[in-house]
């Protein structure tokens, strides 16, 4: 409050050419993005600097304002021949939390590991340096495929999504900065996030009335508007906290949660029958019609059962919980059919396995894979021509 107080002082001392100069500066830069306290302090400065030397303030805001203006812009197409025809997307670099300036962006296979492309573009996290320029990297994590085919990803390590239109290819999310991350994205039938949302953007504060002690607060957002279409508490039980995994066609809910006490929990909830469980794992995934669940064990196997009845089955072996951290590993992705699943190693390998055989086939390197759904609402292929592709 004593910024704006002595910029108003100033304000009142200036005459109308200084006046209405700050005023445009302030309003230039608050409509370009939200003011940060460094913004407001050498905007303060601009105006004392104003007062007693125009030229100088003059340079000030314009050297403020340059790494914006110069700053490179989000493709709003990605991919100029639409989205590849590929069933498998997967991150063709290392872990979703080790950030690289030279990151490739997604990749994409087909489930007998072949024709595999990979792509890099340029992704705007919404954070600033303190002289104004924005973050820039091409690292997109755990990228998942929603029930509508539309692709999903957070941005490195941040708190942001991205959300490409299995239709028409173009991306939205940049602006939106409600997700709270970071995390494997999770949707509803009907294609919404549900996410937590992060407590410091305008959505939270205009929901925030709705938390609950005993509940955890998501919202079902939609990233192509910025907007909530309806709030979900999941309960915490044994004193943790559960983050939502998705939702079935016929009203279950899938969260998982833990702690270094408790080891990964999973809970499976349906709040239209008061009925849940809960049960050691992470990871889990419901298959394309909700009728099965995958996930990966505290022994490190990856498991299927059907999602009324724990009669549990072992796959395969992923990771050894003694000497290999499995923990950011992403929840494996269901074929539409329901009868294969593609999962990662946390040594960068992708498999294919059979759930009912227990076959299983490489694919090659890469972190986090999913499996598109047959082709979505309105889904087609797509061709790749012009499409940027990586040699």
């Amino acid at each position: 409050m004593v910024i704006w107080e002595v910029l108003i002082r100033y304000l009142e001392l200036a005459d109308w050419g200084a006046r209405i100069f700050l005023v445009l500066a302030l309003l230039a830069l608050a409509l370009r993005r939200r003011l940060t306290r460094t913004a407001l302090r050498l905007l303060a400065l601009a105006g004392f600097l104003f007062l007693q030397r125009p030229l100088c303030a003059g340079l000030m805001i314009a050297l403020f304002s340059l790494p914006r203006l110069l700053a490179p812009r989000e493709p709003a197409f990605p991919f100029p021949g639409g989205l590849p025809d590929r069933e498998i997307v997967f991150m063709p670099d290392a872990g979703p939390h080790e950030d690289r300036r030279d990151s490739r962006t997604l990749g994409f296979i087909h489930p007998d590991g072949s024709g595999r492309l990979e792509f890099t573009f340029l992704l705007l996290t919404g954070y600033v340096s303190m002289f104004n320029a924005p973050e820039v990297i091409s690292k997109a994590s755990y990228p998942r495929w929603s029930p509508q085919g539309d692709l999903v990803f957070i941005l490195g390590g941040r708190f942001a999504a991205r959300l490409i239109d299995g239709r028409t290819g173009r991306m939205y999310g940049w602006g939106c900065d409600a997700f709270y991350g970071p995390a494997p994205p999770a949707f509803d039938p009907q294609g919404r996030l549900l996410a937590r949302l992060y407590p410091h953007s305008a959505l939270y504060e205009a929901y925030r009335a709705f938390e609950r002690p005993e509940a955890t607060l998501h919202a079902r957002l939609d990233l192509r508007t910025c907007r909530v279409h309806g709030l979900l508490h999941i309960p915490r039980l044994e004193g943790l906290t559960f983050w939502a995994k998705g939702e079935s066609p016929d009203g279950w809910i899938l969260a998982s949660g833990g702690s270094a006490q408790t080891g990964g929990r999973i809970l499976l909830y349906h709040p239209a029958r008061g009925l849940q469980e809960v049960f050691p794992g992470s990871g889990p995934a419901f298959s394309r019609d909700g009728a099965w669940l995958a996930y990966y064990d505290p022994e490190g196997y990856l498991v299927v059962r059907p999602v009324e009845a724990p009669r549990p089955q072992r796959l395969v072996r992923v990771f050894d919980p003694a000497t290999e951290k499995g923990g950011w590993l992403a929840p494996p992705g269901w074929s539409p059919d329901g009868t294969r699943l593609v999962y990662g190693t946390p040594q960068g390998r992708m498999f294919v396995v059979d759930r009912r055989t227990g076959q299983v086939r490489e694919l090659g390197p890469g972190w986090a894979p999913d499996w598109r759904p047959s082709g979505g609402e309105g889904g087609r292929p797509h061709t790749l021509e012009n499409a940027g592709r990586i040699p």
